[in-house]
């Protein structure tokens, strides 16, 4: 009879008083019952943390035990990831945001692609989008079965990322040695632990939605203002493919995606109507890997400006031309009154 396997699950938790419920109930409902569940609050400013020790309380004695509740000073969501590492008694760790939820076959499936994979250090599934409360969206990546990501970059670089910091369970061990999460990044911060522990090794991966992101909860990072220069993330990835002797098809790939990655951030400049940043970002997009997707995307920059330019050339010449007229009215008045005052004269 094979061993089951250790897991704990790590909740980052800052200002989800509202959302973190569900959150926990997903994952204290699963078919497989994690080992532990740690919730590290990351200095609250909202009810979040007094929310949460109610809902302890309310549980049964021995649900109790498999919970616990830290609290530090506010430090961002990989400090507090880190912590829960720190923390975690298992063997492997799945990570759980405070406003997502997990569909209660996660947890079994996790454990079969452990015994399935033969033991990789990186267990992942696909995942849904949330977009309100009964409107749910697949992300969008070409894959259909499971097996190893060998290709992970190929799959960023064509579409959304095949998992998200709620889909992925991995390896203390590993998540030790790769450093954990990278500290003071506003953006990507998963994305790089992902794309360091995919250069150590294989990825085992199942297709089923079994996680969902709720774009509809507040104080998501990517609904603040759009990021103007490339992440870090992607030019640690742009640093690795300048490395001599790396395999053509790698260097490729690793391209591809920081293409991506710049044409993404373009089409979010886009939507918030900075289009000189979107167009900067695009051009880079293009030098790295030419698609007809980044080139479309600039040609639209370029007609809006043009049209913005046109606009404002079309309104300095009326305004001139209504200076003009102004200002030939003003003498026709100014020659009016004297030839009155003229007549008054004489």
């Amino acid at each position: 009879m094979r061993k089951s396997l250790s897991i704990s699950v790590v909740i980052p938790l800052y200002n989800k008083a509202e959302e973190v419920i569900a959150t926990l109930e997903s994952a204290m409902k699963q078919d497989r019952a994690a080992d532990e569940v740690i919730i590290v609050d990351d200095g609250s400013t909202d009810s979040s943390f007094e929310v949460v020790s109610a809902y302890i309380s309310s549980l049964a004695s021995n649900q109790k035990d498999a919970i616990n509740l830290v609290r530090q000073h506010n430090q961002g969501v990989s400090a507090a990831r880190n912590h829960g590492i720190e923390l975690a008694n298992s063997e492997y760790i799945a990570f759980l945001d405070a406003d997502d939820v997990w569909l209660p076959q996660f947890l079994s499936q996790i454990e079969q692609l452990y015994f399935e994979s033969h033991s990789s250090e990186f267990l992942a599934t696909a995942y849904q989008y949330q977009l309100g409360k009964l409107d749910y969206q697949a992300a969008k990546f070409r894959y259909g079965r499971n097996a190893d990501l060998e290709n992970y970059f190929d799959m960023v670089a064509e579409g959304d990322l095949p998992f998200n910091a709620s889909s992925v369970c991995i390896a203390k061990a590993l998540l030790l040695k790769l450093g954990g999460f990278p500290l003071g990044q506003r953006m990507g911060e998963d994305q790089e632990l992902w794309q360091r522990a995919a250069l150590c090794g294989r990825i085992a991966y199942s297709p089923l939605r079994l996680s969902v992101y709720r774009l509809e909860a507040d104080n998501r990072a990517c609904e603040q203002k759009p990021e103007t220069q490339e992440c870090q993330y992607s030019q640690q990835l742009l640093d690795i493919a300048s490395h001599d002797g790396l395999q053509d098809s790698l260097r490729d790939s690793l391209l591809s995606c920081t293409a991506t990655h710049l044409r993404h951030l373009a089409k979010l400049n886009i939507d918030a109507a900075c289009f000189d940043q979107a167009k900067s970002l695009l051009v880079s997009s293009l030098e790295r890997k030419f698609t007809f997707k980044s080139l479309l995307y600039l040609l639209f920059c370029h007609a809006f400006l043009y049209k913005q330019g046109l606009k404002a050339w079309f309104c300095k010449i009326v305004e001139l031309r209504k200076t003009e007229k102004n200002s030939q009215l003003s003498q026709l008045r100014y020659k009016k009154r004297w030839r009155g005052s003229l007549d008054q004269l004489y």
